[in-house]
């Protein structure tokens, strides 16, 4: 007998092919939950056969020009109008068997709007996406159970919130900053937010250094377009701080700096003192994560991420560079 809330689950998918099955039967395999969900894959414009594969799973397929994972993900919710809450999981996220029950309980409190969970590792054999899984749980492991920003990887909203909010700013059309933008405005409507870390879902992460080094460029950009929706943000949310902040145009202004340095080294062997210091306080920043994802996953992968990190540094400056000229300047694209 079904005693308890109606779940929607609304996947946004592109290109999913390889993946939208298995994330498929993970939902339909919740455990301790009244009544299994309804599940809708939104195939954002897909050029594979995501859509076939996803209604030969048993779900309910609805298709859409590429618009972007915040329009999927309100085309979905707002076409599928049954569920008293809706359950947003990405079509690499993998969730546990209890993965929805631990999401339910969360939201007991009904000045809780919306509830989300932690990450683990679907690619354990690759060394970047441990290092990625390592500095996540780091991040997580400090954030307590009330905080201002939750992910829509893996994220449980009442239907009346996203009815008030309207869901996710479809303006964001990257997947980047679409989920702080939404968390931001459902707190200003007056909703608490939960954190849920045993709730987990088995994500793909990055396991190319390019691939990575792209999103964090992404991520850097679509990062200028949230602070300047939300300025009072910029000073960190439970997930990110000062540093993830400041790092990025340090790493800028190092890299310019050993240019200048290397063309005036001829005529003085002292130019390179000063990116030399500044190389030094960037690799410092990142001394106390890499230690500790070092007794975490050896020293090799401590090491490797110590010396990933001013090259993600830079990535991140690269992209806020081109947000700031994109959405902050005369002239930017805007959008």
């Amino acid at each position: 007998m079904n005693t308890g809330p109606s779940v929607t689950a609304i996947i946004p998918a592109y290109n999913a092919s390889p993946n939208i099955a298995a994330v498929i039967r993970a939902i339909r395999s919740q455990t301790g939950v009244p009544a299994a969900p309804a599940i809708v894959v939104v195939d954002d414009g897909s050029t594979d056969d995501t859509a076939a594969i996803a209604r030969s799973a048993g779900a309910v397929v609805i298709s859409q020009q590429n618009r972007g994972p915040a329009a999927a993900r309100n085309h979905g919710w707002h076409a599928h109008g049954a569920g008293d809450l809706v359950w947003f999981v990405d079509a690499d996220c993998f969730p546990a068997p209890g993965a929805l029950a631990i999401l339910l309980h969360a939201l007991d409190d009904p000045d809780v709007g919306a509830a989300g969970g932690s990450y683990t590792n679907a690619r354990p054999e690759r060394a970047l996406a441990r290092i990625v899984q390592a500095e996540i749980a780091m991040r997580h492991a400090r954030m307590g159970p009330e905080v201002r920003f939750l992910g829509s990887y893996h994220l449980l909203v009442r239907r009346a919130v996203l009815a008030a909010t309207g869901g996710f700013d479809e303006s964001y059309r990257a997947a980047s900053g679409e989920d702080n933008d939404f968390s931001y405005r459902v707190r200003k409507k007056g909703h608490r937010l939960r954190f849920a870390p045993s709730s987990t879902v088995a994500h793909l992460h990055p396991a190319n250094t390019f691939v990575y080094w792209r999103e964090q460029c992404r991520h850097g950009e679509w990062r200028m377009k949230l602070y300047r929706d939300h300025p009072r943000e910029m000073r960190g949310d439970d997930y990110s701080g000062p540093f993830d902040f400041l790092e990025p145009p340090l790493a800028l202004v190092t890299a310019v700096a050993f240019v200048g340095a290397t063309l005036a080294l001829s005529r003085d062997a002292r130019a390179l003192i000063v990116p030399a210091v500044l190389l030094a306080l960037l690799i410092a920043i990142g001394v106390p994560a890499a230690f500790r994802i070092g007794q975490r996953e050896g020293l090799a992968a401590g090491l490797l991420y110590l010396a990933l990190r001013p090259a993600r540094a830079a990535a991140r400056g690269i992209g806020m560079a081109r947000g700031i000229m994109r959405y902050w300047l005369p002239g930017g694209r805007n959008r």
